[in-house]
């Protein structure tokens, strides 16, 4: 028997059992969360602008599906599951860049104040980015890409106190857009994880010095699951 005619035989029975994984693991995956939520006492909630909007700045063209909101250490948090779409690189002749579906999570913490936008991410690029700001710790500096269109308000929200919970944290990439701290990762989320990201978002905003808030902060509408759903 050819190497070919194997490899036709074995590649429908290795695509259906890659589909049978997928489909349990996702069965898995959902009992999980809802146990999670049950025990919590966490809830799914209507999609509302706030959510959407939110989610949008990390993802633009974001589908946003089920939202469930919650607490943790007694601060409100909305963990929200989401389709988006991004470019990869198709392999062999011809090679070009082709949209590939992907499922993501998003963990939103109301701030009591709207805040200018920032972003924290992890440092891919040699080259620095436009509105990048440099703190002077190298250990931050090489790991972390901030991006923000004022130098100031950088380097007055990124304090000492900050600046160290955040490489204590190292796999949380977040951003502020309005009076939202938003976290995110791929896949879909897990109650671990949503916890956890949770936890360490909760530990960047504790850090956030009171002049920031002060100086910069404008009122913000009270965020609720009770209230504008």
């Amino acid at each position: 028997m050819s190497l070919g005619v194997v490899f036709a035989i074995l590649l429908p029975v290795v695509l259906l059992l890659n589909v049978l994984v997928f489909r349990v693991s996702t069965r898995r995956g959902r009992a999980r969360r809802e146990r999670a939520i049950a025990e919590t006492g966490w809830s799914k909630v209507a999609m509302n602008a706030w959510v959407r909007e939110s989610v949008r700045t990390v993802f633009p063209f974001a589908i946003p599906e089920a939202v469930t909101v919650g607490t943790v250490h007694g601060r409100e948090i909305f963990v929200v599951d989401c389709m988006h779409v991004r470019y990869g690189m198709t392999l062999g002749r011809g090679a070009r860049f082709k949209k590939q579906p992907h499922t993501a999570h998003v963990v939103l913490l109301p701030l009591p104040v709207e805040l200018p936008p920032i972003v924290v991410s992890k440092q891919y690029l040699v080259n620095h980015r436009p509105n990048e700001w440099r703190s002077g710790n190298p250990a931050f500096d090489e790991r972390f890409d901030v991006q923000s269109s004022d130098r100031n308000y950088a380097s007055a929200l990124l304090a000492p106190g900050l600046v160290d919970w955040i490489l204590r944290n190292p796999a949380l990439q977040w951003r502020i857009s309005g009076n939202a701290l938003i976290g995110w990762n791929e896949y879909r989320w897990t109650p671990a994880g949503a916890t956890g990201m949770a936890n360490a978002l909760r530990g960047v905003a504790d850090a956030i010095p009171a002049q920031v808030l002060q100086s910069y902060g404008r009122p913000a509408p009270p965020i609720s699951a009770s209230a504008g759903w």
